[in-house]
């Protein structure tokens, strides 16, 4: 699963193709149950980047609405109850006990995002495996990407005013 996923990936020429490499990965893991990918924006927020698997009223971490998520904090994947004592506040606030699975999506040790699931059972080792496998995979394409995109407007624009340079005219 890892080498087709890092194959795939690596035919993806920008984000969006990626993000579509990215939903197909996760239906395949998890048809069962929604797993979502946010990532940070710009401002550092989290956005919601795509939803895979089935989807289900109500489904979706509100982390994206300022909370601070404790997988990326930790760096470390997250796997918890509803009804764990240290459980995550965005899972615990959950009208119905379910369980929780979150893994951070890194690059170089430096947080892009994290994709989680929530289910009403506990994730079996393989589902487990599989998303941190989805979650390293997007981690080094997706930095790649971002990395190459902000080379290139760095070569194309002045530092200075942010308008086209030379380069980039001709």
């Amino acid at each position: 699963f890892s080498a087709r996923l890092s194959q795939a990936l690596s035919h993806a020429a920008d984000e969006s193709e990626a993000r579509w490499v990215l939903h197909r990965a996760v239906g395949q893991v998890s048809p069962d149950a929604p797993v979502e990918l946010l990532l940070k924006d710009q401002a550092g927020r989290l956005q919601r980047a795509l939803i895979g698997g089935t989807e289900q009223e109500g489904f979706g971490c509100p982390v994206v609405r300022g909370g601070v998520c404790p997988a990326i904090r930790s760096g470390q994947p997250r796997d918890s109850s509803s009804e764990d004592l240290g459980a995550c506040r965005m899972l615990a606030n959950r009208a119905r006990s379910c369980h929780g699975l979150c893994v951070p999506v890194t690059i170089n040790g430096s947080a892009l995002g994290v994709l989680h699931t929530t289910r009403s059972s506990t994730p079996d080792d393989e589902l487990r495996t599989r998303l941190q496998t989805i979650a390293e995979q997007a981690g080094i394409r997706l930095g790649l990407l971002s990395m190459m995109a902000a080379s290139k407007q760095a070569a194309s624009t002045d530092e200075l005013t942010g308008l086209l340079n030379r380069r980039a005219l001709t």
